[in-house]
């Protein structure tokens, strides 16, 4: 079975099934990290950014040709987080390294 998977500015990853009308699943809500966390947890912003959204906008989506399982999100933060359709609560990874938005992803052959 093919499914379309979207991501948006409101942090939701969605994957979308056409079998028996069109349904959607979310996989992922991205949360906003503080700046050099990499633990993979989704941690909710600080106190002190109480007025910001608590998601991070997603601005690109790559999935890994390998494992259909895993995919990474690019970030408005400038963080890229690795995540796996098995686990909506959590990151497997955050890769910090961009002080702007990610825009695009590629996996290398």
């Amino acid at each position: 079975m093919e499914v379309l998977v979207s991501a948006a500015s409101d942090g939701r990853v969605i994957q979308w099934s056409v079998r028996k009308g069109l349904r959607s699943t979310a996989l992922m809500t991205v949360k906003r990290v503080r700046g050099g966390n990499s633990s993979g947890v989704a941690a909710a912003a600080d106190d002190s950014t109480a007025n910001i959204a608590r998601s991070s906008e997603v601005m690109s989506l790559g999935f890994d040709p390998e494992d259909a399982n895993n995919y990474l999100v690019g970030t408005s933060d400038g963080h890229i987080h690795s995540c796996s359709c098995s686990y909506s609560e959590q990151f497997l990874g955050t890769y910090n390294g961009h002080s702007g938005p990610v825009y695009s992803l590629a996996w290398s052959p």
